[in-house]
């Protein structure tokens, strides 16, 4: 598929690199002692953030627009949880580190969370709000106006 976006790497790479980083790290750093609470508050987190992406991603395909960061978006999705987010799946990935960092104890990947968000936003998130920029003038502005781009 031709990257139309201009999106340098695949998006889920940032928070696995960060939740690797971390686990290495450990090897220096002390985890914190991990108990059935710190579990269950991840469990949940990652359960949520799983239901939201399945969200996103059943809307996108009823929408037919693609699923994938490099290629070219066919609509402006607006509703669902677009409604709350311009970028409900790049949420979702922080979640999925912020979910597996409490429930592994893993202090610095949990404190890599916001280099990952940085990372999504400076070279994956503003790439494509370029080009549905340009895709869809009038629209994304109205859209990004009134809608966040994280929460």
């Amino acid at each position: 598929m031709e990257n139309r976006t201009g999106v340098p790497f695949p998006p889920p790479l940032v928070p696995i690199f960060a939740i690797a980083a971390g686990a290495a790290m450990n090897l220096w750093i002390p985890r914190w002692p991990v108990g059935i609470a710190w579990m269950i508050a991840g469990g949940v987190l990652f359960a949520m953030g799983v239901l939201f992406a399945a969200w996103a991603l059943i809307l996108m395909r009823t929408r037919r627009t693609t699923l994938s960061p490099f290629g070219a978006a066919s609509s402006l999705l607006t509703t669902g949880p677009y409604r709350l987010s311009r970028n409900p799946i790049y949420l979702v990935l922080l979640l999925a580190q912020a979910a597996v960092a409490l429930s592994f104890g893993l202090a610095v990947t949990l404190a890599l969370l916001p280099v990952s968000g940085l990372l999504l936003d400076w070279f994956v998130i503003r790439r494509e709000e370029a080009f549905l920029r340009t895709a869809f003038p009038a629209e994304f502005e109205a859209y990004a106006a009134r809608t966040r781009r994280w929460i």
